[in-house]
This record gives structure tokens, C-alpha cells and sequence, in this order.
């Protein structure tokens, strides 16, 4: 039975290895069959070694050979998949080693080297959600902190018990079987967790492209609209001209030129208030805008960019899509309902200023302000995703705020 506790935990650490890969590097999907073929020699060749060579050396440097196989199936330069490797095989080994200071040096090996093995298994889970929430802490899509202490207790739990177990001096079939269960217990969590985790990352996706889509479909509406003036003015253009021409006639120059305003406001009037030259920009800011008039009292834009400014198109749209919806929201509950946005660009820096008014009801937490919405966690967390956006585009938000308007100031370099 204790053979078969170490080919179950090296078939855990295996998949273990495989999240962190995942969390490190960027897979290839192509490659997905050869991966589990790299993990399947893994998982027998250092299963082998353990079991019949006992060389510590011997499996570190199978281990490390095959790891390091592995990377081919993954994107990313040599330094990183060689990093990657070190990193993954140190933070196991030093597993080992706090799982063996736990149980192997209190007790008897003969009892504990299953369930040291064991808990060389839990503690990797451990690890590996601790560099994955790191390595992705400005995701908002991620598990908060407070969740994972949660979701810590499980493991940490069950190596308790096994603690207890030994203490107890509970040895043989009924150690074994316990810690298979235990084993597949701490399994089914945290391959739960991942599912959970990228439920919630899909619905995040899913949300952001929704928005986009009406964006889209709010664009070509008003296109089409503006399309169809444009015909209009294109039927009854010799109409137009016999009466410019019968103004000019009559030497009333100045109603000539009020009536050809009147025909330029109708091809321009079309509702856009957004002209970066960037579609996916101007489509979401022309929406927003469009959605903000129809619930408030009062809306002021004046968006001055250049059309040849250079930005990322999907980053300034997380950063105008959160801000406009959590403004509108916010104005729509208040008593003045207004709105005011200003974008500008001087000398290589885009300044973006934001102001709404609100109800007066701020809920602020360490300098977070967390969001009054029912659902929370379906509509994101707005500002939380404003501000990674600015730090990773190394600009500079200041929030404001008194008893009745809140206002956000962003500066990025361009």
C-alpha cells in the first residue's frame, strides 16, 4: 500500500508541476499531447527512481532533465523556461524538506514515509496557489487573499490530522487508507478551486465582451442613421442648391450661410462624441456616452486627442469602461444626476478626468472603495481594475471626493 501512496502523490505532484507551468508560461495548445506524454515519462521514470535506486541525486537530475523537456511545449524565452524549471523543483524540494522536518524526525520511518510523502504533496498545493496569486496579484479575476486562507485551511487541516494520527500512534492499513482519502480529498479542492477559478475568469471575459458588443451594435446604429441623413441630403440636393442659389440671388448672403449650417449640422449631428480614429475606443466611449443621456440630467464630454496617438486600444478601454460605468451607476442614485468627462493629450501625456455626482454613500476599505452594486463579483470591481491598468502603464490616478461628487484624475505616459 505504501507504494501505491507514492505513485498517487507522484501523480499529484505531477499535476501540480503542470500549474505551475501554467502559472509561469504560456502553453501551447498544439502540444497538449506530447505534454502529457512528457508528464507520463515524468511521472514513471522519477516513480522508478525513487523507488529502486533511492538517490536523492539521481532523481533531482531525472527530474530536472524532464522538466526542462517539458518547456518545449510551452511559449517563453530560454531564461524564463529555465527559471521556471529551477524555481519549480527548489519550491518541491523544500516541500520535502519541511515535510520530512514535520513528520520524519518525530517519528518512526518506517510509519511516516507515506505520509511524509503525503505531506510533501499538501504542502506543494500550498505553494503553488501562493505563487500563482503573486504572480497574478493584479488580476481581479484572481481569488482575494482572504479567500485563499479559506481555501488554506483544508490543507493545512488535513496535515493536522495525519499529525494527530501519528501522535496516536495509528500505523498500518488504517494509516494508509486514511491518507489515501485525505490525499484525494485535498485533490478534489484544489482542482475545484482551478475550476472555480476559471469559471470566474470566463464570466469576467464574457462581461467585458458583452459591453463591447453593444459598443459595436450601438456604433453601426448610428452609423446607419447618419447614413440615411446623408442620403436625404443627397435627394433633395438640387432642392438645396435652387434655394442657396435663390438666397445669393436676392443678395441674402447671411441666410445662405445659416441655411448651409443647417446642412452640415445635419450630416455631423450624429450623436458621437468620441473622434479618436480608433474604433474600438471611439465605439465604447460613443456607447457609454450614449447610455449616460438617456438616464442623467446633465452631460459634459470634450475628448481632445490626436488621431495618430499611440496607445493599446484595450487597456484605455478598461480604463474608460470601468470608469463610465461605475459613474453612470453612481450619478443615475443621486439627486443632480451629472456627469462630466474630459480627455486630453499634451506633450506625450493623455489626462483623463472623470466627475459624477453621487448619493453620498462611500464605502472605503484601507483605500479601496469597494463597490454598493448587489451582485459585487458579477460586475467586476471597476476601479480595482482601473488602477492596474494605470500601473501597468506606469501613469498616475488620484481620486476625489466630497459629500457630493466623486472625481478620478489619470495621467499616462504615451
Amino acid at each position: 500500500m505504501e507504494h501505491i501512496i507514492v505513485a498517487l502523490c507522484n501523480l499529484f505532484l505531477l499535476f501540480i508541476i503542470w500549474r505551475y507551468y501554467r502559472d509561469l508560461l504560456e502553453p501551447v495548445k498544439e502540444l497538449c499531447l506530447i505534454r502529457y506524454l512528457i508528464g507520463g515519462a515524468w511521472f514513471l521514470i522519477t516513480f522508478l527512481s525513487s523507488e529502486f535506486l533511492h538517490s536523492e541525486i539521481i532523481n533531482i537530475f531525472l527530474s530536472v532533465i524532464l522538466l526542462w523537456i517539458m518547456t518545449v511545449t510551452y511559449n517563453g524565452n530560454a531564461r524564463r523556461k529555465a527559471l521556471t524549471v529551477i524555481m519549480v523543483e527548489t519550491l518541491n524540494g523544500v516541500c520535502d524538506y519541511l515535510s520530512w522536518l514535520i513528520f520524519g524526525m518525530l517519528f518512526k520511518e518506517g510509519d511516516v514515509y507515506a505520509v511524509s510523502y503525503a505531506g510533501t504533496i499538501i504542502l506543494s498545493f500550498v505553494s503553488e496557489v501562493i505563487v500563482r496569486k503573486t504572480v497574478h496579484k493584479d488580476k481581479n479575476t484572481e481569488l482575494t487573499w482572504k479567500e485563499i486562507c479559506i481555501l488554506m485551511t483544508v490543507p493545512m487541516g488535513i496535515f493536522v490530522i495525519m499529525y494527530c494520527m501519528l501522535r496516536a500512534e495509528v500505523s498500518g492499513g488504517f494509516l494508509t487508507i486514511a491518507v489515501l482519502c485525505m490525499l484525494v480529498i485535498c485533490f478534489a479542492v484544489f482542482f475545484l478551486y482551478g475550476v472555480l477559478s476559471e469559471e470566474h475568469i470566463d464570466r469576467y471575459r464574457e462581461q467585458n465582451l458583452n459591453r463591447q458588443i453593444d459598443s459595436y451594435r450601438k456604433e453601426l446604429e448610428r452609423i446607419e442613421s447618419t447614413e440615411i441623413r446623408i442620403e436625404g441630403i443627397r435627394h433633395d440636393l438640387k432642392h438645396h442648391l435652387f434655394e442657396m442659389g435663390k438666397l445669393i440671388k436676392d443678395g441674402k448672403s447671411d441666410e445662405a450661410g445659416a441655411y448651409i449650417r443647417r446642412m452640415e449640422a445635419d450630416m455631423a449631428d450624429d450623436g458621437k462624441v468620441s473622434h479618436t480614429g480608433k474604433y474600438e475606443i471611439d465605439s465604447l466611449v460613443n456607447y457609454m456616452i450614449g447610455e449616460a443621456r438617456k438616464s442623467l440630467s446633465e452631460v459634459n464630454v470634450n475628448i481632445s486627442i490626436p488621431h495618430d496617438f499611440n496607445i493599446e486600444s484595450y487597456r484605455l478601454n478598461i480604463i474608460l469602461g470601468n470608469l463610465l460605468e461605475n459613474a453612470i451607476e453612481a450619478a443615475g442614485r443621486s439627486v443632480e444626476k451629472s456627469l462630466s468627462l474630459y480627455v486630453s493629450m499634451q506633450r506625450g501625456l493623455l489626462f483623463i478626468n472623470l466627475s459624477n455626482s453621487y448619493d453620498g454613500t462611500l464605502i472605503e476599505n484601507k483605500g479601496r472603495f469597494l463597490s454598493t452594486k448587489p451582485d459585487k463579483r458579477a460586475h467586476g470591481l471597476g476601479l480595482q481594475n482601473v488602477k492596474r491598468m494605470v500601473r501597468e502603464m506606469n501613469g498616475e490616478m488620484l481620486i476625489e471626493h466630497d459629500e457630493n461628487n466623486f472625481c478620478v484624475k489619470i495621467m499616462l505616459y504615451i
